[in-house]
């Protein structure tokens, strides 16, 4: 059996390196196990997420992206945000409603359009949060 480790530098994968978990090289000794994350991911100290391909972010491929919330909110707790984006939703009675009763989120809705901005999300983090969100299976029927 071997074991797949990843290295690590500014918050991305540049390298992964298979290894007979027996005899892990005492350089490689702290790098996490990198499951089944490769180069170019990005890692957070706990959560790998994969890069969104570049072809990923057109409007007609957004409109295809939904996520359930219960999808959406371990996405977010994944990586970190769920905090951020309850601050957000938080301050704006609006947007708390369609977080809170709402069935399905919508890639292009714009309330989630409205969760970029100063301390928010960049539009490809969005996409990559939904693109997370729809590999998550909460053994709900959907």
């Amino acid at each position: 059996m071997v074991k797949r480790l990843a290295k690590i530098e500014a918050g991305k994968v540049v390298n992964v390196a298979v290894v007979d978990p027996e005899n892990i090289p005492a350089e490689m000794a702290k790098w996490p196990d990198a499951g089944a994350a490769g180069i170019g991911w990005t890692y957070d100290g706990r959560t790998f997420m994969a890069p969104v391909p570049p072809d990923q972010t057109t409007q007609e491929q957004r409109a295809a992206m939904v996520a359930s919330p219960a999808q959406m909110r371990l996405a977010l707790l994944a990586a970190g945000r769920l905090d951020t984006v309850e601050a957000i939703v938080a301050a704006d009675p609006r947007a708390s409603i369609v977080w809170e009763y709402s069935t399905t989120y919508r890639r292009t809705s714009p309330m989630i359009d409205a969760l970029g901005g100063p301390g928010g999300f960049a539009p490809e983090e969005i996409d990559a949060l939904f693109i997370a969100a729809a590999q998550i299976d909460t053994g709900a029927a959907q």
